[in-house]
């Protein structure tokens, strides 16, 4: 307990001695002058603090507000400004969620502050003392004791290293890494700058001959990393270096070395025999890193300049066809990619932005590489990748409509996906983003201001919590995502009842048809949000008489599209039809994921006598709910005539939730039934929809790159040869196939 309390108390111990030697012997007066630096430093500190934290934008709004004439400063009326606020300020406070939100995630991830780094800065300078000690020790006990020494260094000599044993993960060595990658980079660009040969058809016709041959070959490696930097080299003007290249050698050329050179990679590591023995385990299949294969040393620099001359060549890319193509190659690069944490980080870069950008095809294959980057590189990458994935869903789902909608799909189909793949870090990543939401969302409460529920109401906001939703819902059986379960429940069920407005029905109903996500995939813990749909028919906009004349159509309420319907959709008659469907619906779909519960008939009591009551009261809804009704009552009488077999009481939870299992699996309620329909006949219809929108879409083919167009031609000639080979096989068999033909005319006479 001393030593937790006091945590340097211990280190300053054992290092006294020590460090009286070195400031007597090393450091007279650097102590003096370390320390004004550090307390100059604090002053700068604090002179630049009291403006951090100030927020221009605000001062500016301020004096604006201030030189206004005094009639623009009249109050507003309630609806305007509720109409203008939501819409002009919508950007704002989304642009402030997302702030925020990497904030928290770097605050979080970070950890101490300055005061933190000054104290290990000085942990560090005296511990230098101890390191140097260590090594006039070892020095001497070379001398004196050569046979010990070398005994130390064949059975363990991590004790003689112990400098680079130190600090193997530290900032200090990024640095390294990074001076080290601009010094090769400089070296690749002066070499392609002095690079004499001239690239014509003929060589590049020759390099794809010899990369045909199976054998090592480490020369035809060399050229054809230096013919790709060559051919990707961009002069300060942005032009390409090989401006006097015919557009089918360059084709040929890039073509050529996208495919070969990890190919040629492959077979110099295989050439040699594994460096150390790798463990892998049966279950993952993962393949064995490069660097640890005792020929890497012969590759390794040829690997990390094509790294880089490749990430300059992603970068350029724009057309769809060609994008394809590459970053479907690029999939034999990953393992490679592993072996350097730098050309990792850009490589991810490039793929999350091809993700939430590119064409459909580009972004599969782009989340594809970015899932076998997560599963391939060493441990800490993944806690990147998933980071990554989230924060880019976030950003691209600040806008939502038609066209938007099945890409957001997509891209949360994929952030569920990533977080499947490692469930202890999951966790954590996933720990700190549902704790920032509900930061956000406490705030909400305790402000109680208009700006404050903005942050709230956002399509980021709700596209965030959604997708925790959807990750919870698809591991349910997981211990680590098990216990986000609660803490998931109750930002939905708080976000539901933090303003209760009828503009916000479509939130509402979102968040209800999420939390019957959830609950259909958790099996033995109770959620109910029929209360939230129901309380959708006490608004005053809900009971209010309806209109002789309709001024908008029931078409122009877009319910999955919007967060907050505008104050005209509220007046119109058609809107107490959708409000009373869409509860309805949600009703039906929380109902029949519980109609094969034991109590099903003493749950939806409640719900049945509240219908009843709306029904009697609002005469022009009972074509809507009464089929619903009498659905409900066919499944109590379903569930009542299983009750009368069973042998054990209402006590015995076990034995009723095996009844709710076994009839679960039966699938005979008739709720169940008719919400299956239900969710059947959407399907037709949004596929039927996808065929039109398919219909409808220009073709792709004109404008295609000569490196596009090669490519298709390349496959094509690959198909043709395939059906040539069938076809002679065909032939060959045909006498064969005759004489079994007869045999099983023979032999079907009987069917």
């Amino acid at each position: 307990s001393f030593v937790f309390a006091c945590p340097r108390t211990s280190s300053t111990i054992m290092t006294k001695k020590a460090t009286k030697k070195f400031v007597v012997k090393q450091l007279s007066g650097a102590i003096a002058r370390r320390k004004a630096k550090q307390n100059m430093q604090k002053m700068q500190q604090k002179k630049r603090r009291p403006g951090k934290y100030e927020d221009s934008s605000e001062e500016e709004a301020d004096e604006d507000f201030m030189n206004e004439p005094d009639s623009k400063k009249a109050k507003k009326s309630k609806g305007q400004e509720e109409e203008e606020g939501s819409e002009e300020d919508e950007e704002d406070f989304e642009a402030a969620f997302m702030k925020e939100l990497e904030e928290g995630d770097s605050d979080d991830s970070e950890g101490g502050g300055a005061e933190d780094r000054e104290d290990d800065e000085d942990d560090e300078e005296e511990e230098e003392s101890d390191e140097e000690d260590h090594k006039r020790q070892l020095k001497q006990l070379k001398k004196t004791q050569p046979d010990f020494y070398k005994f130390l260094e064949t059975e363990d000599k991590s004790l003689l290293d112990f400098e680079d044993g130190e600090d193997g993960g530290s900032d200090d060595d990024d640095d390294d890494l990074e001076a080290k990658e601009e010094a090769e980079a400089f070296r690749d660009e002066q070499a392609v700058q002095q690079y004499q040969v001239k690239i014509t058809m003929d060589q590049v016709m020759m390099w794809k001959k010899q990369a045909a041959n199976p054998a090592p070959n480490i020369s035809l490696m060399k050229q054809l990393v230096m013919a790709f930097s060559v051919a990707t080299h961009m002069d300060k003007s942005g032009q390409a270096a090989l401006q006097l290249l015919q557009p089918a050698v360059y084709t040929e050329l890039i073509s050529l070395c996208v495919i070969q050179i990890p190919v040629l990679f492959k077979r110099v590591l295989e050439a040699g025999k594994a460096k150390k023995k790798v463990q892998e385990t049966s279950s993952s299949g993962l393949p064995q890193l490069p660097h640890t294969f005792s020929e890497w040393g012969k590759i390794a620099n040829s690997v990390r300049s094509y790294l880089r001359q490749l990430i300059k060549f992603m970068e350029t890319l724009s057309e769809a066809g060609t994008l394809t193509w590459v970053v479907r190659e690029l999939e034999a690069t990953i393992p490679f990619v592993a072996t350097s944490p730098i050309h990792a980080k850009r490589f991810l870069k490039i793929y999350l932005n091809l993700w939430a950008t590119a064409d459909h095809a580009v972004r599969v294959l782009a989340f594809l590489n970015i899932r076998q980057m997560a599963i391939v590189c060493p441990y800490p990458f993944i806690d990147l990748c998933l980071q990554g994935v989230y924060l880019t869903y976030v950003r691209n789902s600040k806008f939502v409509n038609k066209s938007s909608m099945p890409i957001l799909a997509f891209m949360g189909h994929c952030v569920v996906e990533m977080f499947g793949l490692d469930f202890a870090s999951s966790y954590q990543r996933a720990f700190v983003y549902i704790r920032q939401l509900a930061i956000h969302l406490r705030q909400a409460i305790t402000a109680k201001t208009k700006d404050a529920h903005r942050t709230i109401q956002n399509w980021q906001f709700f596209s965030s919590l959604k997708v925790w939703g959807d990750v919870v819902s698809a591991y349910p059986h997981q211990e680590n995502m098990h216990l986000l379960l609660y803490p998931v429940v109750q930002l939905f069920t708080t976000t539901i009842g933090l303003i209760p407005s009828a503009r916000l029905l479509p939130l509402r109903f979102m968040c209800v048809r999420a939390l019957n996500r959830i609950a259909r995939a958790v099996d033995g813990i109770f959620i109910n949000p029929i209360n939230f749909a129901l309380e959708a028919l006490e608004f005053a906009e809900f009971n209010r008489q309806r209109p002789k004349t309709e001024n908008i159509s029931k078409a122009r309420i877009s319910w999955g599209t919007t967060l907050k319907l505008d104050m005209k959709a509220l007046t119109v008659g058609a809107f107490q039809d959708a409000v009373m469907e869409h509860v309805i619906e949600l009703v039906t779909e929380t109902l029949a994921i519980y109609s094969h519960s034991i109590a099903f008939p003493e749950l939806t009591l409640p719900t049945v006598v509240q219908l009843k009551k709306y029904a009697k009261s609002h005469p022009h809804l009972v074509h809507l709910v009464k089929p619903f009704l009498h659905l409900v009552e066919q499944n109590v009488e379903y569930v009542d005539r299983r009750r009368e077999t069973v042998d054990f009481a209402p006590k015995d939870v076990s034995k009723s939730l095996r009844f709710m299992l076994e009839e679960k699996g039966a699938r005979q309620s008739p709720l169940a039934n008719q919400w299956d329909a239900i969710v059947a006949r959407k399907r037709a219809d949004l596929e039927a929809e996808i065929k039109e929108q398919e219909h409808s879409k220009p073709s792709k083919k004109d404008g295609m790159s000569d490196l596009t167009k090669k490519i298709n031609e390349e496959e094509e000639d690959e198909d043709e040869e395939d059906d040539d080979e069938e076809e002679e096989d065909d032939d060959d068999d045909g006498d064969d196939d005759d004489e079994e033909e007869d045999d099983e005319e023979e032999e079907e006479v009987r069917p």
